[in-house]
């Protein structure tokens, strides 16, 4: 019976394979039924056919291998991801109309994307989300928010967050060399102490790849470079080009040890042009220097990054890492540094059913390490007024975690942020406090 159930699946399958997909799922259902009228299957043999026949389809669709795919569904691939929040945040400001601040917001992110191949060195992107408003740091939108008009059930907006070409060279010497244009994921490597997760810089970056080089009596050892032109905004007359440039350089050790232990280095230059003496952004935290309302300093900093992960903790088969991050402005004199050091215990990457990842951290954003419109919304800085603002400088504390794999790709999180200002110009400065109850299905 078997070898009857393949030939049929095979001439089902030549038969879709001419036609392209341009036919209906109905007329593999007709090809079986005249199968069995002919006594060539039996009905249970037709139903068996026709449920391993979808099987095996869809199991290729997947995986985009399908020969009965049309061309262009083969080149393309469907990403997103819902996030639904639970979040409780207390402090106090300096504000005479808010100094009691405690209040709970559910909240949602739903994220769709589109990347497509477009030929053996180019490829694309766009990405739709979510957002109250246009800040780059944050895709939430939060429910009932009548104070940006959209409460009472109102529809919500969507954003334009990713879109981009990526140019892989075929090219001798270029061929490991990656070029990002339009606006795309961060390619640099950083955390969320300079730059917030959502921020999807825009203007061009060249990644290279370096080889690995392998020897017996040392780790295996490969080097990379980053760099590139991040637009902030575009060029005015008398203005002068307005944005940040970077560089980075990589290393990478596989330390081939009883541990599995894994070592990374990034160190790295970022340059904001054009920013002493002008305004920031509106959805800036304005948490560093100014006179009047402009930016009192240059902005720019030197970042230096190391990752550790391990496969086990001597004989303890557990993967385990720690990180640590540094950013220093060398153009002012005090309150110009920024430290973040953590560690976690479980899977890096928390995605499947049953995998979990505990950790924490503790931050330390001088007023002037970094622009003010780059660090993670939801670590608090403070205001030169002694105000609480989210993504801000001058602000230190801790972020502990944990996620929970509930089933494949959706998982549950946990996160409390305690942070408090580094100076204080008033004495109603009291810890920043915020918890987030995340439950996050991907696609």
């Amino acid at each position: 019976m078997r070898k009857i159930v393949s030939t049929a699946i095979l001439l089902i399958g030549i038969v879709i394979g001419f036609a392209e997909m341009s036919s209906h799922a109905g007329e593999m259902d007709i090809l079986v039924n005249k199968l069995v009228d002919k006594g060539i299957l039996t009905p249970v043999e037709g139903q068996m056919i026709l449920a391993e026949a979808q099987q095996e389809l869809a199991t290729e669709m997947a995986q985009a291998k399908s020969p009965t795919a049309p061309e262009w569904t083969q080149k393309i691939k469907v990403q997103g991801d819902v996030r639904l929040r639970n979040q409780w945040e207390t402090a106090k400001s300096s504000s005479s109309s808010d100094d009691e601040k405690a209040r709970f917001r559910q909240r949602v992110r739903a994220r769709i994307g589109i990347d497509g191949t477009i030929n053996d060195q180019l490829s694309g992107g766009v990405r739709l989300a979510t957002g109250s408003d246009n800040d780059g740091r944050s895709t939430n939108q939060t429910l009932g928010d009548s104070g940006t008009g959209k409460g009472y059930f109102t529809k919500w907006d969507l954003w334009i967050d990713q879109a981009y070409l990526k140019w892989e060279p075929k090219i001798q010497y270029l061929d490991r060399t990656t070029v990002w244009g339009g606006k795309f994921i961060n390619p640099f490597r950083t955390t969320a102490m300079t730059w917030d997760g959502d921020i999807n810089p825009e203007g061009m970056v060249v990644q290279y790849a370096g080889p690995t080089w392998s020897n017996y009596n040392m780790p295996d050892i490969s080097f990379g470079l980053n760099g590139g032109w991040m637009w902030l905004d575009y060029l005015k007359s008398n203005a002068g080009f307005k944005g940040i440039w970077g560089i980075q350089g990589t290393m990478d050790f596989d330390l081939k040890n009883d541990w599995g232990t894994k070592f990374k280095t990034a160190f790295a230059y970022f340059n904001p042009t054009n920013l002493k003496n002008k305004p920031s952004p509106s959805y800036s935290a304005d948490t560093n220097s100014v006179i009047g309302s402009n930016y009192q300093y240059d902005l720019h900093w030197f970042d230096m990054l190391f990752n550790l992960d391990n496969k086990s903790i001597m004989d303890w088969e557990i993967n385990n890492g720690l990180w640590l991050d540094m950013a220093l402005n060398p153009s002012v004199s005090k309150d110009r540094f920024a430290m973040s050091i953590g560690a976690y215990l479980g899977d890096k990457k928390v995605g499947k059913k049953n995998q979990w990842k505990v950790y924490g951290e503790y931050r330390r954003i001088e007023r002037d390490a970094v622009p003010d419109f780059l660090p993670d919304s939801d670590f608090i800085g403070y205001t030169l007024a002694g105000d609480a603002k989210g993504g801000g400088t001058n602000g230190q504390g801790f972020v502990v975690g944990c996620d929970y794999g509930l089933l494949n790709n959706t998982v549950l999180g946990l996160k409390w942020y305690w942070t408090e200002p580094i100076t204080s110009t008033t004495s109603l400065d009291e810890p920043f406090n915020l918890v987030q109850l995340d439950i996050i299905t991907k696609f």
